[in-house]
Formats: structure tokens, C-alpha cells, sequence
């Protein structure tokens, strides 16, 4: 989810309207969260000693979704309790064999026609409606899906989980 979805300044994009407003997104679609087995947040890059490179809001609103979820476990919203965790985004870019050097613009492109191959190769007409019709941008989604999808892979298959 894109969290600039949710506010309306554009000048401090991540003010206590933002979580307002997601708190009230993540609440409206409950339904669904209570059928998720496991809840990904991705890991922000950081380095203490780059400047500008560490996406600070990112990992604010990171520690903010994180902290909702957390709160939903301790409340015993969900039925049976997910993994929550974190999960950092250099295992995408590894596994797929993205091209290496890419400039953040052109790993969001990268994604996003990386995703898309997958979805044709699956055969997956409703991923691809999804993917290239939808009001969210593409790159995001792609990004997304590249993601999970390597999540999977890492938890399942390398890491031998049940």
C-alpha cells in the first residue's frame, strides 16, 4: 500500500493525518486482514553515514503499521496470529537477478516489468488486469508482488518453514 494514498499536504506527507487515515483504511478492510497468514513490511534501507539515501518517513510509517499490527495481535483480533515481520526489499532484486546498478527510478521500473513477465508466464489474466488497470501505479504493485512472491520463495523453499 502507498502511503501518500493517504493524505492530502504535500509539503509533510507524513503528519498524523497519514496515520489517521490509515488506521482508518487498515480497520475498513478487517475482513481481510483476518484472513492473512503472514504480514510483510518492507525493510527500509538505511545508513547512518549516507546522506539522503535513508528513507527516514518510510521507516517511521514502517514502525507505524508495525505497531497497528501488533496492537491487533495483542487485542487477539485475529483468529489465528501471523507472522509479522519485516523483510528486507535486497532479497527481491537478488533472486529475481535484476541488473545490478540500478538507480532507484529504474529498479521501480525493473519491478513492475518483471512482475508483469511473471503474470503472463502464469497466466494470470485477473494479476495483469490487476497489475496494469488498477488507480495504483504500476511499479508499486509489480513491487509488491516481486516481493511476496520472494518472500515465499526465501521462507518456504530456502529456509524450509511448514
Amino acid at each position: 500500500m502507498d502511503v501518500q494514498n493517504f493524505t492530502t499536504h504535500t509539503n509533510q506527507p507524513y503528519d498524523n493525518e497519514v496515520r489517521k487515515n490509515l488506521i482508518k483504511y487498515m480497520d475498513s478492510i478487517s475482513d481481510l486482514l483476518l484472513s492473512v497468514d503472514i504480514i510483510l513490511i518492507e525493510k527500509q534501507y538505511y545508513n547512518p553515514h549516507s546522506r539522503g539515501k535513508s528513507n527516514i518517513d518510510a521507516m517511521i510509517m514502517g514502525e507505524f503499521v508495525y505497531a497497528y499490527f501488533m496492537i491487533k495481535i495483542q487485542q487477539n483480533f485475529f483468529f489465528k496470529i501471523p507472522v509479522l515481520m519485516y523483510y528486507p526489499s535486497k532479497y527481491k532484486t537478488e533472486m529475481w537477478d535484476a541488473p545490478k546498478k540500478m538507480t532507484k527510478p529504474q529498479r521501480k521500473m525493473w519491478s513492475g516489468k518483471e512482475a508483469l513477465k511473471i503474470l503472463e508466464v502464469r497466466n494470470d489474466n485477473i494479476g495483469i488486469k490487476e497489475l496494469c488497470t488498477k488507480g495504483f501505479k504500476k511499479d508499486d504493485m509489480g513491487d509488491c508482488l516481486l516481493m511476496w512472491l520472494t518472500f515465499l520463495c526465501h521462507y518456504y523453499l530456502v529456509r524450509g518453514k511448514n
